[in-house]
């Protein structure tokens, strides 16, 4: 494969990563379930922790990850929006790894937007029957 034949490739794959990443964020803010497991491979772990390691929640699985979904609030009670920033993506074969910076907002009770809480993601990737899924992801809070 040619150097510009390589260049493309590495951009497509990188580009897939970024949609099952923005799946993820929409999906979670409008509760939309397949959308949602359908981000993660079957076995997928989501811990959710502050950057000391102690642990806020931690899903394993897509039925548990499902759980978690139908107890997050969302529209009309709250609205939320997920924004995922600043993606470092490096990619090894079918498998990658992601650094991003996350930001969640939410209405306020007199429905202003405020922040819920931010961080970094780090997520593993894997590409499963040609698609990739977050096989690990790990949200460090670092405020909310």
């Amino acid at each position: 494969m040619g150097d510009d034949a390589r260049f493309l490739e590495t951009l497509r794959e990188e580009r897939a990563i970024m949609d099952t990443l923005h799946q993820y964020c929409h999906a979670v803010d409008y509760g939309l379930e397949d959308a949602y497991v359908g981000a993660f491979t079957d076995d997928a772990v989501f811990d959710v922790r502050k950057p000391t390691g102690e642990t806020l929640h931690r899903e394993v699985g897509r039925d548990e990850l499902a759980a978690y979904l139908a107890k997050y609030p969302k529209p009309p009670s709250r609205y939320n929006k997920h924004f995922m920033m600043d993606p470092m993506i490096e990619l090894d074969d079918d498998s990658a790894t992601v650094h991003s910076y996350f930001l969640a907002m939410r209405n306020g009770d007199d429905n202003k937007p405020i922040v819920g809480s931010f961080g970094r993601y780090i997520d593993r990737l894997v590409k499963v029957d040609g698609r990739w899924r977050i096989a690990e992801r790990i949200a460090e809070v670092e405020a909310s």
